[in-house]
């Protein structure tokens, strides 16, 4: 199991843009042995300084581009380490199936819709799964991780007279309809149920879901 620092870790989740307790947290994991999870916050974070990459794509690109060479072996590093993620997430994760991970990514599932998890300086920044998995693993996440945005993959607002909606109801079968407490967190978190844009209507559905998931720990 992984040990961590309470403390450190609700001011990563309080401060999310902050990289300072991230490092300090990374130097806490490697004086208690757990230096690979360490080593990976430290990647992570000092990758999240590295230029955009120019774009292009043919093989060999990183070891050859003078703007990717520099964090090309960086790279390799995060992905070796990513591998041994299970062993931080043992709190939830030990159920879920591990299927694939590549550069920040890893999915989740026996089956499709997978669970994809993204990690951003050393933590879960994004999510992409069904209601059902964020309602099963999503106040476990969010009390390890600062999650900035999930997207449930099995709902979609729908659209009429150029607004996008949300509905309440106790059948989830359709794309638009949410239970009642997640409807609620909605309402709470943006003051209403529709909205001018679907991107309005998916932001507002990811903000409601971290406030639900943070309201049950």
């Amino acid at each position: 199991m992984t040990v961590t620092d309470p403390g450190l870790l609700k001011t990563i989740i309080d401060n999310p843009g902050d990289d300072a307790p991230r490092l300090i947290l990374a130097d806490w994991l490697e004086d208690y042995g757990e230096s690979e999870r360490a080593e990976f916050i430290k990647a992570q974070v000092e990758l999240a300084t590295a230029p955009e990459c120019c774009g292009k794509r043919q093989p060999g690109h990183k070891r050859t581009c003078v703007r990717c060479r520099p964090f090309d072996g960086l790279h390799r590093r995060e992905r070796e380490l990513l591998s041994s993620w299970w062993k931080w997430e043992d709190r939830w994760a030990n159920h879920v199936w591990r299927i694939h991970s590549s550069e920040s990514r890893i999915l989740l599932g026996s089956e499709l819709p997978f669970m994809e998890l993204h990690y951003r300086r050393g933590f879960i920044d994004e999510i992409r799964c069904t209601m059902f998995d964020w309602f099963a693993h999503g106040p476990a996440i969010v009390s390890q991780h600062p999650v900035k945005r999930v997207t449930l993959t099995d709902k979609e607002p729908f659209l009429s007279d150029g607004r996008y909606y949300w509905t309440r109801s106790y059948y989830r079968d359709y794309h638009h309809r949410l239970p009642d407490d997640l409807y609620d967190a909605l309402v709470e978190t943006s003051g209403t149920w529709r909205f001018d844009t679907r991107q309005a209507a998916m932001d507002a559905i990811s903000t409601a879901c971290i406030h639900l998931a943070r309201s049950k720990l």
